[in-house]
């Protein structure tokens, strides 16, 4: 005789397994779908370089930015320094410490580089570039009370670039004074005819 207890306990078994089966094999095609392979964000440091032989615009900009962006002198030398030569950034920090310098550390403060115009010539790898920039400046260190704030600054700037391995970096930096030609001049303009005859 055939026991219906046990037949429905061997079916009850039964389908259990066959669930348990069908969660295996479901958590396996799901394991089996999903891309091996995970993606972990590191943080990169900046690369500067230039994928072409050219000294680009968005280098430039780049120093611009790092250069004339800093809260108070000396603030920003970790942000320039990746885009100079170490000749020029020693030269850039003996020029901070001179004490003419130090003398108004404290009182100009917040610079925020705006915006430039950038002349590139890049067979010699020299830049022009007039820059505008804000600051603010305190009548007392700390003290935000009777500062003039957000004054604008304009400077124009050459930059030489020396290219290192695959990047440009700054290897000289100057003040330049440009003056326009068509401009009039109160000198008198050489070998040019007077057309006035006194007796």
């Amino acid at each position: 005789m055939i026991n219906e207890e046990k037949v429905n306990q061997l079916k009850m078994v039964g389908t259990i397994a066959a669930v348990v089966l069908l969660v295996i094999i479901g958590i396996s095609i799901g394991f089996a779908l999903k891309p091996t392979t995970e993606t972990t964000t590191e943080p990169t440091e900046k690369v500067i370089s230039d994928a072409s032989d050219d000294l680009t615009r968005e280098l430039v900009e780049d120093f611009l930015i790092s250069y004339f962006t800093k809260k108070d002198l000396e603030e920003n030398r970790n942000q320039y320094k990746e885009f100079m030569t170490e000749g020029m950034y020693n030269q850039e920090v003996s020029k901070e410490d001179e004490a003419v310098n130090q003398t108004y550390k404290g009182f100009v403060v917040d610079y925020v580089y705006k915006d430039a115009d950038i002349y590139i010539d890049t067979e010699r790898n020299v830049v022009i570039a007039k820059v505008r920039y804000t600051n603010t400046l305190l009548a007392e260190k700390n003290n935000y009370d009777k500062a003039q704030k957000d004054v604008m600054n304009e400077t124009t700037i050459q930059l030489s670039y020396l290219k290192e391995g695959n990047s440009f970096k700054v290897n000289t930096k100057e003040e330049v004074v440009l003056v326009s030609s068509s401009q009039t001049s109160s000198y008198p303009a050489y070998g040019t005819v007077s057309t006035s005859i006194g007796d």
